[in-house]
Parts: C-alpha cells; structure tokens; sequence
C-alpha cells in the first residue's frame, strides 16, 4: 500500500475515533456539569451531563464556548480560563432544584480564575471557599499567596476587553482554615501583609496590558476576610470603562470595594454594609465602604454605606 495513502487512512482513523464533547450551539459547544447525576464517562450534553469541573481539563475551550452547571450541583474544582475569548459560564435547570450551582474552592487560588482573556460572562452561580490554607501551586507573578471567588490577572502586553460577571454569590471565602488568630498588629499595616480570602479580584502585573469594559452587577458578597471587589491596576495604564451596579456586601473583613487605578468608573445603587468585620479572626478587621486612589472620571452616586 502507498505510504502516503496508509497514513490518509490511519489519520481518518484517529479522527473517527476522537469523541466530540458537548452540544453544538451557534458559535461553538455548551458543556453541562451535573455533580448529582452526570458521570465523567458522559459526552457533557444536557442530557448526558459530566460530573467533576476537572473534566475540563480533556476539553480545548474555543471561542463561543459555554459552561453549564447544574442547579443544585457543589463542585469542587478551579474554572481556568487562560488565553481564552468569549466563553460563558451559567447554570441551568436541573429537576426540581431551584439553588444555583455552588463551586467550592476551598485550598484553591479562585473558583473560577481567567488571566489574558476577552469575552467573558459568568453569571448565576455560588462560590464559597471556606479556608484550605497554602495552594500547591501559586502564579510566578504574584508575590503573596491568596484565595479568591473569581481571580482575573492581565500578564501580558495586550489589551483585553469585556469581562461581564453578573447574578453571582460569593460567600465565606478565607485563605486560613477556621481557629486561625492574626496578630494584633496586622490590621494596623496599610492592607494586611497575611494571606487573605477575596471576593473578585482584579489584577493588571504587566506593563503596558490591560482590562477594559469591566461590569459587575447585580451580586452579593457575603463574609469575605478582605475586600469584596478589589481592582489594582496601573497608574500609567488604568483600567477602563467600569460598571458597579446593584451590589449587596454585608461583613467583609476589608473594604467594600476599591478601586486603584482605575479609569471612567461607575459604582451606583451598592448596598455596602458591616465592613472592616472582626466577627471572625481571619478577617483583617478595617476597611470603609469603598474607596479610590490612583483613579480618574469616577462616579459613586445613590449607594448605601453603614456601619463600616
């Protein structure tokens, strides 16, 4: 036989035999987890949903992708998504379950962590992360090891653009497991010097990438050891176009919300209470509503601060 022709044959082979996971949407596939009644043996269409998040790890995200989670379902694996556009994570209807998925991130970085990427929305999930302590991995850019709800970092030179995180809950997040004591003379350092649990963080450790058209709405934050929302970005090179509208913190260990560096910011119609908590030793125990430095064209306007 040719040898040309044998390898035509062996390629069409292999390609036959490669299983296509998902359900074709319009753009690319939606994959559904289910940790109730899928299986990691399933194709991960809704009818045949997968089991474990890690499961993601067999499957090259493409752009128009979408994550489904079951409601009902408790996960217990990090969503990456690095060098990635225009992926959607969501839930959807399982049975008579009417609670959002829930990832648990306890002893990981983030539930759901994105460096480098364009498109994102994720909307109508739970995250809680409830200690686990030292990650076994921690990023080659970041200086202090942390956890976080949803971690977004821009490493590159490039700018990146619209990060859409909507209808979320992100509650009991720590980095120390429960019985940790800080020092005393921690809460007086200007943000904490310990490893902290964060609700949304947002990262620019490049030098001339960044993040833009950035909206959050529409979520609670609930027990976090620092800050609920937290953007650090350049003062050289801000992060642009930011929406914050109807958000609920209530006991965060922090600040409610600050913004360093950012530029064209909208904070509006935030329901901002109890910051700076010490109900819990692992929090900071210090922190106002919201504040600013390194930011220009805000507008903080109709939100609620009290009790800080």
């Amino acid at each position: 036989m040719n040898k040309f022709l044998f390898f035509l044959i062996t390629l069409f082979c292999i390609s036959c035999n490669q299983i296509q996971y998902g359900e074709k949407n319009e753009i690319g596939y939606n994959y559904y987890f289910n940790s109730i009644s899928g299986e990691n043996s399933n194709i991960g269409t809704k009818d045949n949903p997968l089991k474990t998040l890690d499961f993601l790890d067999n499957i090259n995200l493409e752009e128009g992708d979408k994550i489904f989670l079951a409601n009902g379902s408790t996960f217990n694996h990090t969503i990456n998504l690095i060098n990635k556009n225009r992926i959607e994570i969501s839930n959807y209807l399982f049975d008579d379950y009417s609670k959002i998925p829930t990832i648990n991130s306890k002893g990981k970085i983030a539930a759901v962590f994105i460096e480098n990427s364009s498109d994102i929305n994720i909307n109508n999930i739970e995250i809680i992360a409830n200690g686990g302590g030292a990650n076994k991995l921690l990023h080659k850019k970041l200086k202090t090891d942390l956890r976080t709800g949803l971690l977004y970092l821009v490493t590159n030179q490039k700018v990146y653009k619209n990060l859409d995180i909507s209808n979320i809950k992100i509650r009991d997040v720590f980095f120390e497991d429960p019985g940790f004591i800080r020092a005393k003379k921690e809460v007086r350092t200007p943000n904490g010097t310990q490893s902290y649990g964060w609700g949304i963080r947002v990262l620019n450790l490049s030098e001339k990438g960044n993040l833009e058209n950035i909206s959050i709405k529409n979520s609670s934050f609930q027990n976090i050891s620092h800050s609920a929302i937290r953007f650090i970005g350049k003062r050289e090179n801000q992060f642009n176009n930011l929406k914050i509208l109807n958000n609920k913190v209530f006991k965060s260990g922090g600040p409610g919300m600050v913004f360093n560096s950012c530029k064209n910011l909208l904070a509006k119609n935030n329901d901002i209470d109890s910051t700076g908590s010490t109900d819990d030793s692992r929090k900071w125990g210090r922190g106002s509503g919201l504040w600013t430095w390194g930011s220009s064209y805000a507008l903080i306007t109709q939100n609620s601060f009290q009790n800080a």
